[in-house]
C-alpha cells in the first residue's frame, strides 16, 4: 500500500513537474511575442511622415516640393525635425514673393490641436527672423530648403504645417494668399491608444484637418 502511494506520489511530482515547465514555457514565449510586437510597434512609430509631390501654379509653373517630419511619435523632451525643400523643375527662373517684405515667403508652423488649451503655436520665421525671406529666387533646378529642429513645450497632439506663395515667373507682381499642406496627428509625449487621440486621428478626421480653414499665422516682425 505504501509502495503504491510513492508510486502515486512520484507521477503526481512529475506531472506537476512537466506542467509547470509547460507553464513558464508559454509564459517566455508569450513574453518574446510581447517584447516583438512593442519593437515593431517602435519602429513603425519612429518611422517619418513624407510627402512628395510634383505641382504646376496657376501660371505652369512647375516644381517639386517635399515636406518631412523625422517621426510620426516622440517621447516629451525629444527634439522634432522639421524639414521642407522646394525645387525648380520648370526651365525658367520663377520666385515666390510675399506681398509685403515682412511676411514670409515660406513658413513652417507646429500647432498643438490636443488639448486645445493652453494653445501651443511655433512659427519657425518668429524664432528664425534672419533667415525668413520675403522673396526666394530659383533658377532651373535649384532648391530652396528649410531644416528646424525644435522642442516642444508641452506633451500633445500636434499639426505640422507648410506655408508658401505660388511661385511665378520672375518679373510677375507679388502673390498674395498662401498655399499650404499640413501633416496632421504628430504625438509628442502621448499614447496613440489615449481614446481622445483615437478619435482625433482617425483616418476621416486626418482628412478634415488637412482640408480645414486656412490658419492665420503671424507675419514676421
Amino acid at each position: 500500500m505504501e509502495k503504491n502511494l510513492l508510486l502515486i506520489f512520484k507521477i503526481f511530482a512529475m506531472i506537476v513537474k512537466e506542467l509547470v515547465k509547460s507553464i513558464l514555457l508559454a509564459i517566455f514565449a508569450f513574453a518574446i511575442i510581447v517584447l516583438i510586437v512593442s519593437i515593431i510597434r517602435q519602429r513603425i512609430d519612429r518611422t517619418s511622415l513624407e510627402l512628395k509631390s510634383t505641382v504646376t501654379s496657376s501660371e505652369g509653373v512647375h516644381y517639386n516640393m517635399k515636406i518631412k517630419i523625422n517621426q510620426k511619435s516622440y517621447s516629451f523632451g525629444e527634439p522634432v525635425r522639421f524639414y521642407f525643400e522646394i525645387t525648380n523643375t520648370s526651365s525658367q527662373t520663377i520666385t515666390l514673393r510675399s506681398s509685403s517684405p515682412i511676411t514670409p515667403a515660406v513658413d513652417l508652423v507646429m500647432r498643438r490641436v490636443l488639448p486645445e488649451e493652453p494653445s501651443d503655436v511655433y512659427v519657425w520665421s518668429e524664432r528664425h527672423p534672419d533667415q525668413a525671406r520675403h522673396e526666394i529666387r530659383l533658377q532651373p533646378g535649384e532648391t530652396y530648403a528649410i531644416e528646424w529642429t525644435l522642442t516642444l513645450a508641452r506633451p500633445g497632439v500636434y499639426e505640422a504645417q507648410t506655408l508658401w506663395v505660388e511661385p511665378s515667373v520672375s518679373g510677375s507682381p507679388p502673390r498674395k494668399g498662401w498655399s499650404r499642406a499640413t501633416t496632421p496627428c504628430v504625438l509628442y509625449g502621448v499614447r496613440k491608444e489615449d481614446p481622445a487621440v483615437q478619435a482625433l486621428c482617425h483616418p476621416l478626421n486626418r482628412g478634415k484637418r488637412a482640408l480645414g480653414q486656412e490658419p492665420s499665422i503671424p507675419s514676421r516682425p
